[in-house]
C-alpha cells in the first residue's frame, strides 16, 4: 500500500517474495520521520514453503493503534502504527522482477525468462464498522 497523495512514504509491503527463493516471503512497513526525515522500516521474513504451489491468504490488520500482519489468518508480527500513518493510501499490485536488496535475487538480464507467471486467486479490503463492533 502506498500513500494516497502519490508520494513515497508511507508504505506498506504486506507480501513481497525473494524470486529465486520462492519460500522466502517479507512483510515490510515504511515510514519516515517528520522531525529528521530519516527512513524507517520494520520489515519480517518468513518462510512459506510451498507458496510457490499452493495459494495461501497473506493480509495486514491496520487499526488505530498497531498493524498485524497475517498469513492463513493466523497473526505473525504486530507493531506499533507508526509516525505518518493518517492519511489514506491505495493497494498496488505489482511482479517487480529484479532487486538490489533482497540478496538471492538476481537483476534482470539476458538470462532472466522472457515470460514468468503471477498468478492470484482474490484480493479483498474490509473495513470495520466500529459502531457496530461496539456493540
Amino acid at each position: 500500500m502506498l500513500a494516497d497523495d502519490g508520494g513515497w512514504l508511507p508504505e506498506v509491503d504486506v507480501l513481497e517474495g525473494r524470486g529465486e527463493r520462492p519460500g522466502d516471503m517479507v512483510m515490510t512497513t515504511h515510514w519516515r520521520i517528520p522531525s529528521t526525515q530519516k527512513i524507517q522500516s520494520c520489515g519480517f521474513d518468513f518462510a512459506v514453503g510451498d507458496a510457490s504451489t499452493t495459494f495461501h491468504n497473506y493480509g495486514v490488520l491496520w487499526e488505530e493503534d498497531r498493524l498485524v500482519n497475517f498469513i492463513d489468518r493466523r497473526p505473525v508480527s504486530d507493531i506499533k502504527v507508526p509516525i505518518g500513518f493518517d492519511d489514506p493510501m491505495y493497494m498496488i499490485v505489482n511482479l517487480a522482477i529484479g532487486s538490489k536488496f533482497f540478496p538471492g535475487v538476481s537483476p534482470v538480464n539476458a538470462e532472466t525468462p522472457p515470460t514468468v507467471a503471477f498468478e492470484i486467486d482474490r484480493i479483498s479490503a474490509y473495513q470495520i464498522d466500529m459502531e457496530q463492533a461496539q456493540r
